[in-house]
């Protein structure tokens, strides 16, 4: 058998313990504990050397630098939360009116095209605006908005997320004033060339046809609906106090989504002689919890382009179309509700990716996830600078100052020298690289030697399940053809990873629920 450690995808922990039990020598024994804890430091090792190596390729990229990188981040958080400002107004000014009092989540009867809720897309922002056709990831947001600012009328660049199959290429939409003469516009930017990139724009097409997306009939329960409140409600706290943090300096409105959802609520509630208080949840309680969640994922919709049941969030509003539709809403149940494995996996899935925006992991959670440790970076970096004279011993290498302990060396080094050990850089790519692991939705390397399927977003972009990763026993190969194509597939009863099931033909499609015939997610 072939180490673990030496392949390049993870293995079942079938596999892990097959091997570690046939090289025991002797009287060597591995009992069940100790291949576990072997397995899972295995596990956190291996998702590490994933993501060390997917970053160091790309942490130069513009793409990926405004995405993680602190500096940047920190910027493009800016701009985009000042972009956010006359959305929570226009919002508030709704809500404030009535106009989503009757707001409803609930797929609509078949037949029935209204929907109380808002529309929020203006005819005359899609009849301005041109399409690039593609965008190589050389050619950074900056440079390309200094391009499209040249032609008068112009408004603003939105981007695509980079897309791996694609060579990280983007593609994008240029916005326009209304008042814009879009031949003269397109004229003046197709086909022009930057560093020898020929760029093709188009006028912007939008579907004649609304996209609805549904989710599982599982999230019309009292239980989901229950959970999902809350969740919705910990969404906008976290939301809305990034964009608080971002404007601290700028004199703008304090988002307060929460508070102002709360009390229209609570009147909406007295209207209808019920108690704001709540009680359980029960039958009886959800049209209630109903007008609580939908509201709040209107607000997430509207304001942040957040689209609750696909667990994504994006930066435009052409975007946003793209990828979520109009409206996604809950499949209305057909008679009793039964949770199937596929849905099983599409509720982990999605609760993963919320709580990963909610609640970041920190310590070692997130090393467990493959992150670093700060401190430990710091003390790899301190051990540079350490003798050891003797037992109970040790000079500080840099002013020659003499400790009874390592540990105690390694804090003089980090306070009194931190220039030695670029505490500051240390810091800033620590923090660099945490960004892009406690992303639910970033891509990683491909592991070579894998089924489709088998690891996160197929050929191993997509999204990375710190609890499941992408592990096969390396029998399994024998199930592939000459040409890769798989075989018989996995065995029965192998779980797969509720995000495995995503298409490279549209990267951000939403997580799926049941994979039933009768699901239509599109």
């Amino acid at each position: 058998m072939v180490d673990p450690e030496k392949l390049d995808y993870m293995v079942t922990l079938k596999y892990f313990t097959d091997y570690y039990r046939s090289k025991a020598s002797g009287s060597k024994h591995y009992s069940s504990d100790e291949i576990d804890e072997r397995y899972q430091e295995y596990k956190q090792n291996f998702r590490g050397r994933q993501h060390t190596a997917f970053f160091t390729a790309h942490q130069e990229d513009d793409w990926f630098r405004e995405k993680y990188h602190p500096k940047a981040r920190a910027a493009r958080l800016h701009h985009l939360s000042m972009a956010k400002v006359p959305r929570y107004e226009h919002f508030v000014r709704q809500l404030e009116a009535g106009a989503f009092d009757n707001v409803s989540m609930d797929e609509p009867p078949k037949g029935d095209g209204e929907t109380a809720e808002p529309v929020q897309n203006n005819p005359d922002h899609e009849t301005h605006t041109l399409f690039i056709k593609t965008i190589p990831p050389s050619i950074g947001r900056q440079r390309l908005e200094e391009f499209c600012s040249t032609v008068p009328g112009f408004q603003y660049l939105a981007l695509t997320e980079a897309n791996p199959t694609k060579k990280f290429h983007r593609f994008g939409w240029v916005k326009f004033s209304p008042n814009t003469d879009m031949d003269t516009a397109h004229q003046q930017l197709d086909r022009a060339k930057i560093d020898e990139f020929q760029f093709h724009f188009n006028h912007h097409q939008p579907s004649s046809t609304q996209q609805t997306r549904l989710a599982s009939d599982i999230c019309n329960t009292p239980e989901r609906l229950t959970k999902d409140l809350a969740t919705s409600k910990a969404l906008i706290e976290t939301l809305d106090a990034e964009v608080n943090g971002a404007l601290a300096e700028d004199v703008v409105p304090r988002f307060e989504g929460e508070r102002l959802l709360e009390v229209r609520e609570a009147s909406l509630l007295i209207a209808r002689g019920e108690n704001p208080e709540g009680g359980e949840a029960d039958d009886a309680s959800v049209p209630r919890l109903k007008l609580q969640l939908d509201i709040r994922l209107a607000y997430l919709r509207a304001i942040h382009y957040f689209c609750y049941y696909c667990g994504s969030e994006c930066e435009s509003a052409e975007d946003f179309a793209r990828k979520c539709g109009a409206h996604h809403y809950r499949r209305q149940p057909q008679g009793a509700v039964h949770k199937s494995q596929s849905t099983t996996n599409w509720l982990a899935g999605l609760d993963e990716r919320l709580a990963m925006r909610t609640d970041p992991s920190t310590g070692a959670e997130l090393e467990r996830m493959g992150g670093k440790s700060l401190d430990k970076e710091l003390e790899a970096m301190s051990l540079k600078h350490i003798e050891k004279v003797e037992e109970g011993k040790y000079r500080c290498a840099l002013c020659s100052k003499l400790f009874k302990g390592e540990a105690f060396v390694v804090k003089h080094i980090r306070n009194k020298h931190p220039d030695a050990i670029q505490v500051g850089d240390l810091e800033e790519n620590t923090a660099f690289f945490n960004n892009y692991v406690r992303d639910s939705r970033r891509y990683q390397t491909p592991a070579t030697g894998m089924l489709p399927g088998q690891l996160p977003g197929a050929m191993g972009y997509g999204f990375s399940n710190p609890m499941m990763g992408g592990m096969m026993n390396p029998a399994m190969m024998m199930n592939m053809g000459g040409n890769g194509a798989p075989g018989r597939g996995m065995p029965p009863g192998m779980r797969a990873d509720p995000r495995q099931m995503r298409s490279y033909v549209d990267l951000d499609a939403p997580a799926e629920g049941d994979m039933g015939a009768d699901n239509n997610f599109l």
